[in-house]
């Protein structure tokens, strides 16, 4: 039962209402936002042409017309005109349709929400905040002596809060005061409204315990309108089930059309709701739907069809265009009749402190004037997000809401408990309760277990659910309950020992951690996104009871019997399990707590991961499709074992990495060379972790290709491949974007511009492999007795190599055309020249020494660029034995590094001072003029 639930009762009743009044989905949204009513296909209103269409149009259906002309030019010729309306809201639809993160998604359904009677003083503050000051309780302090007009302004409500303790402050009625003070009569109408919040108590009654809240300072004439209620931000936050959701999820339906402008609720089990890539498009696809301005809707649907790209940029700059940029091309008159509240719920669940820390930086660097949002935010109080709020430019623009003060908890615990055992008795248990003696339990046992709950709503949700299973007697569930020693009221041994009972109802224990284990793992698998190893595909269908059993090899049913009497922490479906609360996977992850049911996720990831390298080609295609996707995950996230690392060094993973790269094999051959590359890079990045670094040794020296038809693959195909290789891995060290921040070519533009020609071989008939001694037959595409061909890295850098030396050479006036133009604009043969200027001398020294290598370097030295190149080249030189190197030219090389050193100091000095118009000459132009006399010098010195 989700914290602040109500009672069965209560929440049949509630879902029945609120199916009646459920608000309607995007779907129609769409048509009935601008309109307020449902928008038909348009109908052809002419006379004439009604005969017409009926006859163009006949035996069809679902037409739909937007924008549209249609001309009959007789016969059967019939042209029409379609322009698409908002076509980039529907693609910032399409972008988040399957996310879930609304308030109201399907996804979530039933939602966790508070009951009608409880967390009213909570409810009511944040109601307050969320309205702004129409609905504030103000002090307004008068200045002046006595009868100067004060009999004529309004009363004004303090509330005052007194009292130790939990003495019921926020329960105080709200009483009116009237305070005149002041001799003078200067400016008493222009002082501004003040919130004053007084609380008052003696000893330790809380004061010392309130969230700080920003002070506003004012002065005369209006000066500082800084009211608690205009805050931008509020951080409502607490302990795992205190109900912070509950109460999110309340607000965001009292809301509804009022005050909210967005919803979004991070889930960490969710794929789609455990990271921010979809939080800023969900903000803005609700600004365009719920705000009923069309000017907003129209800039917003402008910006995603000016540039779709947005939907996949970063969230920063989809801030920056799908939200700040829109209200910026509004007038602001309107930002005052929009609704401002954007409710962002479980931050703490978006997986990774940066990510959060992203999210918080991101909402924040949009306040002020730029945008009318407010954002109501709540979450765990994680270190990070602690410390984000903490900071001071955050605390005067923020105010706080602490669910673990004392807000009635108690009290509303009570309610929500005493509703509970009401409907086990009068609904769920009727049958078993009807001859137990009413009140039940009595009031005595229920104000017990609200002192154990310790204000943690939880508590009191699994003390119901455990109650009330349905296969259970709730009097004798009840009595194990209060069985149980109390405890330290202010820590979780009474939760834990709750949740110890509850696993002892299964009596095969090891069987129980294991089905728990790997159903943790599971849901951690299917969050893990890498880059490298992400085809097209849905990984929902792994986290199900059946792949459960056959991983664990148990027979079918076996998983629903082991989880019999779980129910009060789990939610059992037909084919899946969901753990119902955070607290219980506390419990289960620390060894301190959990004792014999403590669950090590790492030891679970190991035996996993040898299951996999395990399975055979006689599994089931379900079975054999995990293991190929998740095996390395596996080994990722696994405690490095000894009987792990003995597999690990026998195994062979090219079968499972040629699985991965059958997704890619309709690509370009460049780039399933690249994808080729990262993943095995990403396997020998893995394993290295464990102490295997035969991957990562054997991945710098080169790669095994064999023709899946047992063809002999040409020389010309593996010159190609080489050079495609090389510079793949080049790529990895000094990636593109690197050398071409603003507009990265590819690297076929590269190729191109170095004057490679290549005939690009089709890698569907390509198996490629590192180590063919351990390579098997059992999935892959190779075939058996295959002729293997050795790709050698070190060759192919030295092609590459002289490709760019060649580039350098027969092509120097490149550098000029390309000096001062945006990258963008460059050719591929301008890409080809920065590329090897930038990368030349890198090149060479991943490249064997050679007689025609260094027959292209001799041409090319007096084109090369700057001291630092030449220095490279030279090194790279010395490298090798004196009977393999020029000697002459490397004397050469050294004497033109020196010259190029002198001209650098005062040789340069002495040139500039000879250029008679030098004080006409712009920066690009002295520049090209020194660089045109340098090579000249280096020539005459070369030659």
């Amino acid at each position: 039962m989700d914290p602040d639930s109500s009672s069965e009762a209560w929440r049949g009743d509630h879902s029945a209402r609120q199916s009646q009044s459920r608000r309607r989905g995007p779907e129609e949204d769409w048509d009935h936002s601008r309109t307020g009513r449902q928008v038909r296909p348009r109908q052809l209103e002419s006379a004439n042409q009604r005969p017409a269409a009926q006859a163009i149009f006949a035996n069809s259906h679902h037409n739909s017309f937007i924008r549209s002309t249609i001309n009959v030019a007789g016969g059967d010729q019939t042209n029409t005109f379609v322009e698409d309306s908002e076509a980039g809201l529907k693609l910032l639809y399409q972008a988040i349709a399957h996310v879930g993160a609304f308030h109201d998604s399907e996804t979530r359904y039933p939602p966790p929400k508070c009951h009608p009677e409880t967390r009213t003083a909570v409810l009511s503050d944040i109601s307050s905040w969320i309205r702004g000051a129409e609905a504030e309780t103000q002090v307004h302090w008068l200045d002046g002596p006595a009868g100067v007009g004060r009999g004529t302004e309004p009363e004004i409500q303090v509330r005052w809060l007194d009292g130790p303790g939990s003495a019921g402050r926020s329960e105080e009625p709200e009483i009116p005061v009237r305070w005149l003070y002041g001799p003078g009569s200067a400016g008493r109408n222009e002082e501004p409204e003040i919130p004053v919040r007084w609380l008052y108590g003696p000893g330790s009654a809380g004061r010392s315990e309130e969230p700080e809240i920003p002070v506003h300072l004012y002065g005369p004439g209006g000066a500082g309108r800084g009211a608690e209620a205009e805050i931008p931000v509020h951080w409502l936050y607490g302990p795992a089930g205190a109900g912070k959701s509950a109460i999110a999820q309340t607000l965001a339906e009292r809301e509804q059309g009022n005050h909210l402008a967005a919803s979004f609720f991070f889930s960490r089990s969710d794929p789609y709701r455990n990271n921010p890539k979809s939080l800023i498009m969900v903000i803005s696809c609700c600004l365009a739907i719920w705000s009923g301005n069309s000017q907003l809707r129209a800039a917003i649907d402008s910006a995603v069809k000016t540039r779709p790209t947005i939907l996949e940029s970063a969230i920063e700059k989809q801030f920056q265009q799908l939200v700040i940029e829109p209200f910026k091309a509004i007038p602001k008159e309107s930002w005052e009749t929009l609704p401002r509240v954007v409710i962002i719920d479980g931050l703490d669940e978006c997986l990774g402190s940066d990510s959060q820390r992203r999210v918080l930086t991101t909402l924040f660097g949009g306040l002020g004037n730029q945008i009318p949002l407010r954002f109501l935010i709540a979450s765990r109080p994680e270190p990070v997000i602690r410390d984000f709020f903490g900071q001071l430019p955050h605390r005067g623009i923020t105010t706080r809401t602490d669910l673990s003060d004392d807000y009635s908890t108690s009290r509303d615990i009570e309610v929500y408990l005493r509703d509970g055992f009401k409907a086990i008795v009068e609904e769920s248990h009727f049958d078993v309760m009807v001859h137990i003696a009413l009140p039940w339990p009595p009031i005595g046992v229920i104000h017990d277990l609200v002192q154990r709950a310790s204000g943690q709503f939880i508590y009191a949700s699994t003390v119901l659910k455990y109650v009330g299973e349905e296969y259970s007697h709730p009097v004798e569930r009840l009595e194990l309950v209060l069985g149980l020693p109390l405890g330290d009221p202010d820590a979780f041994s009474e939760l834990d020992i709750l949740y110890r009972q509850i696993l002892l109802s299964n009596h095969d224990k090891a069987r129980l951690i294991q089905i728990l284990g790997t159903m943790l793992v599971l849901e951690d698998i299917c969050s893990v996104r890498w880059v490298e190893l992400v085809p097209d595909f849905h990984t929902d269908h792994w986290k199900g009871i059946d792949i459960v059993e056959q991983l664990l090899l148990l027979p079918t049913g076996a998983v629903r019997v082991s989880l019999r009497g779980m129910h009060s922490v789990l939610q059992i479906a037909s084919r899946s399990v969901k753990f119902h609360h955070k607290s219980f996977l506390d419990f289960l992850f620390d060894a301190r707590r959990s004792d014999e049911y403590f669950i090590d996720k790492a030891r679970c990831h190991e035996q996993l991961a040898r299951g996999c390298m395990k399975i055979t080609n006689d599994s089931s295609d379900k079975l054999r499709s995990y293991a190929m996707y998740n095996c390395l995950k596996h080994i990722h996230l696994a405690k490095s074992t000894t009987d792990l690392v003995t597999e690990l060094q026998c195994s062979n993973f090219c079968d499972m990495i040629g699985w991965y790269l059958r997704y890619y094999s309709h690509d370009s051959t460049p780039q399933y060379v690249s994808k080729s590359i990262s993943v095995f890079q990403k396997y020998a990045k893995v394993l290295e972790s464990h102490q295997i670094k035969t991957w990562s040794d054997s991945l710098q020296l080169g790669i095994y290709v064999t023709d899946t038809d047992r063809r002999e693959i040409s020389k010309e195909c593996l010159a190609e491949l080489e050079l495609l290789f090389a510079l793949t891995m080049d790529c990895r060290y000094a990636p593109l974007n690197a050398i071409f921040p603003h507009d990265t070519p590819r690297n076929i533009d590269i190729l191109v511009g170095l004057g490679c020609t290549l005939s690009y071989p089709s890698m569907k008939e390509i198996f490629i492999c590192l180590d063919p001694s351990l390579h098997s037959h059992s999935h892959s595409r190779a075939s058996r007795n295959p002729i293997w061909h050795f790709i050698d890295f070190k060759r192919g850098y030295g092609r590459l190599a002289k490709c760019c030396l060649g580039t350098i050479r027969h092509n120097p006036c490149i550098k000029d055309c390309a000096h001062g133009v945006h990258w963008g604009l460059l050719s591929s043969l301008e890409c080809g020249y920065v590329y090897a200027q930038s990368r030349m001398s890198e090149l060479l020294h991943h490249s064997p020494l050679d007689m025609e290598l260094q027959h292209k370097l001799k041409k090319t030295i007096p084109y090369l660029e700057g001291t630092k190149e030449l220095h490279k080249v030279l090194l790279w030189l010395q490298s090798f034995p004196d009977d393999q190197r020029d000697i002459p030219m490397e004397v050469t090389i050294q004497q033109c590094s020196e010259q190029s050193h002198e001209l650098s100091d005062a040789n340069l000095a002495f040139y500039l001072q000879h250029l008679d118009d030098i004080d006409d000459m712009d920066d690009d132009t002295i520049t090209s003029r020194l660089d045109s006399w340098r090579v000249n010098r280096i020539k005459k010195t070369w030659v």
